[in-house]
């Protein structure tokens, strides 16, 4: 039905004036007349056989179709015979083409209890050696096996996945035909057939697992190719067609993906690139528009998109920031889907933090996927300037060293400061990093949850801050564009420039040296605080070409693109399983301030207030550059803040940095001691987890280290024991797991000893009181764990 329906709408597309689908010469034939503009008088007629992949190859070497469709890739002796009657390098982009993403489904009958099979069952169920429904957890009874007959692609495909490559069952039924195939397994309580995924009519497609949970063959599953049965369709041509619809024909039919963003400055657009190259080598065949509106922070591109998702025209999907700006702009609206299926396939709940995910959800559901995190409160500076008037620059910066630099570089001459305000958000933040460095993030929390107004004296200091700031810019910042005004500060027109880590990319572009070229600190006042830009992609409701837009948030919310595209725009990835030698220092030095400093979201890159007061804070900004009016800054802000109840992120409380004491029952099947020690001590709320068979701490597990140093350097806890318990999962035996639990132990406490903290008991515990199920890996990971408890 596919190819068909495809003919019919390219028809459609060309301007059939008269459309017809008539029966052909034989079963599965089918002929699609149309009538066409600028055509003579008769009939254009596709027509179309469906007499498997090995047929299909046959007919195109000898000449007797235009195009072949198959359900897997020609093979190198069916290549040869093509090349030989001159079609060309059949496996070139000239003659192979990826249509898309199909799934082999595995059916019963509809009141068969066998609801799901692995792999492995499935080797020895269509091999042979599995006779009986009894021995995969059926009702007794002999297997009768359906399958397709051997010409089809479908079937060779099946016999390489699952049998490798050895031959099916002589058992087996063989059909051409894929619906009658279904309607004989539909018949039988005792069959069991595989066919392609859209012939499941009447049965019951069970669920197939090969090393994770069991999958259904639904689209979804399918486009990010987690199903274990997923295949790539393709369409050969000679490389030099004929028939003058060839080519049209397939450029109508294969897949498309429109990607809208406002990344168009050169580090940006090298990043953008990064992830189209890894899904084109994940997913090859898919012709990408590039739909980018120049405009940083998006000021120029939401206008746009806002326009085409009013009227119902939506690109596949759509660069945005979290926070507010995602879930008010686009998921109240109805604009996107939910896409909460990726966050629970492949880890994706694992390496992506928790908080980071909850910026992108609302009412349990998340609707993109996150690309990188931006630390948008980093002051920049050109080193070698700086140097060549003496100035040093330190750990932190406080305000008054800041200005003092700033003046010194004004009697040289010198703009201290680089912005590029033509389209105003680049000084709005400046001043959010001002106001940050002054209110601190527990302020910032409270000017974003109403606790705190926005004519506090603190409020006013920053924005005199911010007045002060204005006499050291460059006197061409209202012309220049955000990443303009950077490319002053690499050329030494200016010293200084604060902005997002964005400007690392153009950096990065320009193969400027860290530390030699450049430098870095946190704002003036900020040291502890990060500021999250974080950009994410969703999907559109009523996505013109949806399975491409699903496989592309598979593909860029996978590590491999996550690895690619981070190291670019000098952003870090959202994930946290990453390989950090991949990053250079500047990436290094952001990634270990995520995970130490106070989280906050941004208000000008909409993460932490609505629309309207991000509007009207970039409105106010604008009167207060030309004014320095404090009062009626202050008044502006107010008056926007009374119109709405407060809408914020607030402040980004992540699992992993949230540590807090709890104190739970003692399990009556606790192991002996456990209970004694465990008796009137408190467990925090921090788990160290370790890989299967491991004792070693990994980077995650290190981070979480640091920060209960960070706590028990407290003076609140300076004075209790330290108890650490280690687990592990029932794999092995008793004394193996009694060994490892106690190791696991032994290396927290290592870690610990080396800053000075020394635990008084280490104890393991071995496969003792798990806390999930053993029977899944998900579970297991849980169970090899170290507790940590303050008695």
């Amino acid at each position: 039905e596919l190819v068909p329906t495809l003919c019919e709408d390219f028809l459609k597309y060309e301007g059939a004036t008269s459309l017809q689908r008539k029966p052909g010469a034989r079963e599965d034939e089918v002929d699609i007349e149309a009538v066409l503009p600028n055509e003579s008088n008769q009939p254009v007629i596709f027509e179309i056989q469906s007499h498997g992949s090995s047929t299909g190859f046959i007919d195109l070497a000898a000449g007797n179709c235009d195009i072949g469709m198959s359900s897997r890739q020609i093979s190198r002796d069916e290549a040869k015979q093509c090349a030989a009657a001159g079609l060309g390098d059949m496996y070139s982009p000239a003659c192979e083409n990826v249509l898309g993403l199909d799934g082999i489904a595995v059916v019963v009958h509809r009141n068969n209890p066998v609801n799901t099979l692995t792999k492995q069952q499935l080797e020895d169920i269509f091999g042979g050696k599995t006779t009986d429904w009894s021995q995969v957890g059926g009702t007794p009874g002999p297997i009768y096996l359906y399958a397709p007959d051997e010409n089809s692609g479908t079937s060779e495909t099946f016999r390489s996945m699952i049998l490798g490559n050895r031959p099916l069952s002589q058992r087996a039924s063989r059909f051409e035909n894929g619906a009658k195939l279904c309607d004989a397994v539909a018949a039988d309580i005792y069959g069991i057939g595989f066919i392609e995924s859209s012939f499941e009519r009447g049965t019951k497609a069970l669920a197939i697992s090969k090393d994770g949970k069991p999958l259904l063959p639904t689209p979804f599953n399918i486009v990010t190719r987690d199903y274990p049965l997923s295949r790539r369709l393709y369409l050969y041509t000679p490389a030099e067609p004929q028939n003058k619809w060839t080519r049209k024909f397939v450029q109508y039919a294969l897949p498309k993906l429109e990607v809208f963003s406002w990344w168009t400055s050169g580090g940006e657009a090298a990043a953008l690139n990064a992830l189209f190259n890894t899904y084109r080598d994940q997913y090859p065949g898919v012709s990408i528009i590039n739909a980018t509106v120049a405009g940083g922070s998006g000021s120029n591109a939401r206008p746009v998109l806002q326009t085409r998702l009013a009227v119902n025209n939506p690109p596949d999907t759509w660069q945005s920031h979290s926070g507010q700006e995602l879930l008010g702009q686009y998921v109240d609206p109805g604009y996107c889907e939910p896409i909460t299926e990726l966050y629970q396939s492949d880890g994706w709940d694992k390496a992506f933090p928790k908080a980071l995910v909850d910026m992108v959800s609302k009412d349990g559901k998340a609707y993109a996927v996150l690309t990188g995190i931006h630390h948008g409160n980093v002051l920049w500076y050109n080193k070698k300037l700086l140097n060549k008037y003496g100035i040093k620059i330190g750990n932190n910066v406080t305000f008054d060293e800041f200005f003092a630099i700033c003046d010194k570089l004004k009697q040289a001459g010198i703009p201290a400061l680089g912005v590029g305000d033509s389209g105003i958000w680049a000084s709005s933040q400046l001043f959010e990093n001002t106001l940050l460095g002054v209110v601190g993030p527990q302020g910032w929390i409270d000017l974003f949850n109403g606790k705190m107004k926005w004519d506090d004296p603190k409020v006013k200091r920053a924005m005199d801050y911010f007045a002060k700031m204005q006499a050291y810019i460059n006197p061409d910042h209202a012309t220049l564009t955000w990443d303009q005004a950077v490319k002053e500060l690499m050329d030494g027109k200016v010293a200084f420039n604060s902005m997002g880590d964005w400007a690392d990319g153009e950096f990065i572009k320009a193969n400027l040296k860290e530390n030699e070229d450049f430098g870095w600190v946190n704002h003036p006042g900020t040291s502890g605080s990060f500021i999250i830009v974080a950009d994410c992609f969703t999907l559109a409701k009523g996505a013109p070409h949806r399975e491409s837009a699903v496989a592309w948030l598979k593909s860029i919310g996978g590590k491999e693109a996550q690895e690619a595209f981070n190291p670019l725009k000098g952003s870090i990835p959202a994930r946290t399983d990453v390989d950090k030698s991949k990053f250079d220092g500047y990436h290094r030095w952001s990634m270990d301030e995520f995970t130490k400093d106070k989280l906050v979201p941004s208000c000008v890159h909409g993460g932490a207030a609505p629309e309207a007061f991000q509007k009207a804070l970039n409105d106010a900004v604008s009167s207060f550059i030309l004014d320095k009016n404090v009062e009626n800054f202050a008044s502006a802000l107010v008056q926007e803040a009374k119109k709405g109840e407060p809408n914020t992120m607030g402040k980004l409380q992540f699992s992993s940095q949230t540590i807090e004491l709890v104190s739970p029952e003692i399990p009556p099947n606790a192991p002996p001691g456990y209970a004694e020690n465990a008796r009137g001590a408190a467990k925090l709320n921090i788990i160290f987890h370790f890989r299967p068979g491991s004792t070693k701490m990994d980077d995650r597990a290190l981070a979480d280290l640091r920060r209960l140093v960070a706590l028990l350097q407290n003076s609140t806890y300076q004075n209790k024991s330290l108890l650490l318990f280690g687990f592990a999962d029932n794999y092995g035996g008793t004394r193996l797991n009694s060994i490892v639990s106690t190791q696991r132990a032994q290396a927290v406490a290592e870690q610990l000893h080396r800053q000075g903290i020394v635990p008084s008991l280490v104890k393991g515990y071995g496969k003792a009181l798990p806390i999930a199920s053993n029977n899944t890996a998900e579970g297991r990971e849980q169970n090899r764990r170290v507790e940590v408890w303050l008695h």
